[in-house]
């Protein structure tokens, strides 16, 4: 019976560090959106006080117009809104998820071995789909999965006192 309660203990931990990711990792991509964003706002304002102030020498402005157009096409190509908004389709999706992982592992001690696997595998089939299908472009950030894994981990151990047996 332990290692069917460890098998959900592992998942309800992996499933709340999924949803911490993937909340982090849009927010790291609205932020890299207004950046850009916002730099080349700065530069087109630039660029014209610079004509205002004193159009003769064109080269600061040429400069500053060919970052513009730089950025510009970082920005089509990075495509950080749809990689956001995408991101956060995962989190929900995936916080949906936790909190089914959350019911079983609270009836995980009167359930029945077979009952507890069949509903560990439809859960785990589940959030195999929801990730394939949304996550499939999305870059991964080791250094933010580890993050969202180690605070996941304290949150977790805090709130549900387990250790699962090794």
């Amino acid at each position: 019976m332990n290692s069917f309660r460890d098998a959900v203990w592992l998942s309800l931990l992996d499933s709340k560090r999924s949803v911490r990711y993937f909340h982090r990792l849009a927010q790291r991509f609205q932020l890299k959106n207004k950046l850009i964003v916002t730099g080349i706002s700065l530069g087109a304002f630039t660029t014209g006080l610079l004509e205002i102030k004193d159009p003769s020498p064109l080269w600061p402005a040429i400069g500053i117009s060919f970052t513009i157009a730089l950025a510009s096409m970082w920005s089509l190509v990075s495509n950080y809104p749809d990689k956001a908004r995408k991101a956060a389709e995962l989190e929900t999706a995936l916080a949906n998820l936790s909190t089914e992982w959350e019911q079983l592992w609270r009836k995980v001690d009167a359930l029945e071995e077979e009952e507890i696997e069949n509903q560990w595998t439809k859960l785990d089939e589940k959030e195999n789909t929801i990730t394939q299908t949304l996550a499939s472009d999305l870059p991964e950030s080791k250094q933010l999965n580890q993050q969202s894994a180690e605070e996941t981990y304290q949150v977790i151990q805090g709130e549900y006192h387990h250790e699962p047996t090794r």
